[in-house]
């Protein structure tokens, strides 16, 4: 298995590829791309997802078609995969996570109820990869990540965690490994 996915093809061609290597249903590796063509900024200096328009006539009429190149870490996807909760099997978790040097004692279930996976997501959107317990202030009350449904925060679109509570959840997060508590208060995501 190489470490690096790289495609270039239609969409169809491209999530047909995303399907068959990670084993998961078309419909997951649509919401995949999707995901990852508009958050490129979570994407490594050394990846990449590009979009070209191509057109070509056809009986007199032209007709626009995407193409993709794509330039991915296996580790990338399979992150990706977890964000979305799109269940991976086993046997491919494993081999990614040794490709990787990764233990699979390493991964933790994020808790979405408890705000784990809005938290987790928030510092992995942020530029910088770290977060501290007001990472949420600039929502003002609003929900930031709509489709969490059974976040215990979340209330008719608002969302109530407090910065004692995002406290709380990072400090959970550092036991579990998944961040690292500098001297100033914040929290960096561990790669």
């Amino acid at each position: 298995m190489d470490e690096y996915l790289e495609l270039e093809g239609s969409e169809n061609v491209v999530l047909q590829h995303i399907s068959d290597r990670l084993e998961i249903s078309n419909d997951n590796a649509i919401r995949m791309l999707s995901f990852l063509t508009n958050r490129q900024n979570l994407l490594g200096s050394d990846e990449s997802i590009v979009v070209s328009k191509a057109k070509h006539k056809m009986m007199g009429m032209t007709v626009a078609n995407e193409k993709y190149y794509i330039n991915l870490k296996i580790t990338t996807l399979v992150m990706c995969a977890l964000l979305l909760d799109i269940n991976l099997t086993k046997g491919l978790m494993s081999s990614i996570c040794s490709l990787a040097g990764i233990s699979t004692k390493a991964f933790v279930k994020l808790d979405e109820r408890e705000g784990q996976k809005c938290i987790l997501r928030e510092v992995l959107m942020s530029e910088t990869k770290t977060g501290d317990a007001h990472i949420l202030d600039k929502f003002r009350g609003q929900c930031c990540n709509n489709d969490l449904r059974r976040c215990r925060y979340r209330c008719e679109g608002c969302c109530t965690c407090q910065p004692e509570e995002v406290e709380k959840i990072l400090q959970e997060l550092e036991k579990n490994t998944v961040f690292r508590k500098d001297g100033a208060g914040y929290y960096h995501y561990c790669l």
